[in-house]
């Protein structure tokens, strides 16, 4: 939620920065004067941001805990070696799982930073930022809102990225000793083009099933609209329309 009321906070930003140049001797400030500006709003916004997660969030009560929950926590602890990619900024999911389990057996990355009381004064790794809208050479060229764009921030700010060790490794071997492959369950994401490039990295594996979950219809046509974005209807369609689909969609609460 937050990050779609940055991106419109931003969005009329861009085509005044375009013609600015042509107008700075009316607006008396250039461009690159004002994307200065606007990348430190924005990196206080994220200072703020992770204090009102860890002064005030972090401290609720777990409790009321919803059934969908408790079965993904079953899931995990059931799995030989279960691996979360979390893109939250609190350690929520983790923090219900040591509570309810206390075996080391899941791995947690969390790919846009996490949030730390003890981080020191000024520091901070979390990442919110902008979808990139921009396709081809474009990417490179016009750069001008690119220290706003979601895989820079996570470059710059050096964030966990552990999850390529499991894509690049860990499918594959899991493969060669199991008699399937390892599912790749996407639960409270809506597979958006914020983070296309890093579901790409686990959906690249067509033989390893994909459950996502959603919470209601609305959910379910966002994330098939993604995933068409992701992949292609044509790849899209051939690992659902098969005898065992390679990706379902599941209700919450269903049972499934």
């Amino acid at each position: 939620m937050l990050e779609e009321a940055a991106t419109s906070a931003l969005a009329p930003v861009v085509p005044a920065i375009s013609t600015l140049q042509q107008r700075r001797k009316t607006y008396g400030i250039t461009y690159r004067q004002l994307r200065k500006k606007l990348v430190t709003d924005l990196d206080r916004l994220t200072l703020a941001f992770e204090k009102y997660l860890t002064d005030y969030v972090d401290k609720l009560p777990l409790d009321n805990i919803s059934s969908c929950i408790t079965k993904l926590l079953a899931t995990l602890h059931e799995a030989n070696d279960a691996y979360v990619l979390s893109f939250n900024y609190t350690r929520t999911l983790e923090r219900l799982y040591t509570q309810t389990y206390s075996d080391n057996k899941v791995t947690f990355c969390y790919i846009h930073g996490a949030i730390r009381e003890d981080r020191a004064k000024g520091e901070c790794n979390l990442v919110l930022g902008i979808d990139e809208y921009l396709n081809g050479t474009d990417r490179e060229e016009k750069s001008l809102l690119l220290p706003f764009r979601k895989y820079y921030r996570r470059m710059v700010r050096e964030t966990d990225h552990s999850y390529l060790d499991w894509t690049y490794g860990h499918i594959d071997q899991y493969a060669v000793h199991h008699d399937t492959s390892p599912a790749l369950i996407v639960f409270g994401h809506s597979l958006g083009k914020t983070d296309a490039e890093v579901f790409r990295h686990f959906i690249i594996h067509k033989e390893s099933p994909m459950l996502c979950y959603y919470h209601d219809p609305r959910s379910h046509e966002e994330q098939v609209e993604n995933l068409v974005r992701i992949i292609g209807a044509d790849q899209l369609q051939e690992r659902l329309f098969t005898p065992n689909p390679k990706v379902v969609f599941v209700l919450q609460g269903s049972g499934t």
